[in-house]
């Protein structure tokens, strides 16, 4: 079942700015991503890009400007990988602010 959704007709959403957690270890994810993180996995379905740069890619299609995500374990590859991304696409109206959380997520 496929969900379309239509972007509003609003300045509400380039108001707003989204924070992403991908600070976990994704412990449940063992097998599918023993060596990347969990937000770097790819969806063959969705021409093989990874849930993180399809999630970016639909907020800035929706009119979101303003991007946090929040990393920690393996957060040099989260990072590299959204720095790839933004070299690929013109997304240049844009802000992705990633903060490396380290260790301080852990609750």
């Amino acid at each position: 079942m496929e969900i379309q959704l239509s972007p509003p007709n609003t300045k509400f959403m380039e108001n707003l700015t989204i924070v992403i957690l991908c600070a976990g270890e994704g412990k449940r994810a063992k097998g599918i991503a023993d060596n990347i993180p969990k937000p770097l996995i790819k969806v063959e379905s969705l021409n093989n890009q990874s849930i993180l740069t399809i999630l970016i890619s639909n907020l800035y299609r929706f009119g979101i400007k303003s991007i946090v995500i929040v990393t920690g374990y393996l957060s040099k590859v989260i990072e590299k990988d959204i720095n790839s991304f933004q070299a690929k696409n013109t997304y240049k109206s844009g802000t992705i602010i990633i903060n490396n959380a380290g260790n301080r997520y852990k609750l």
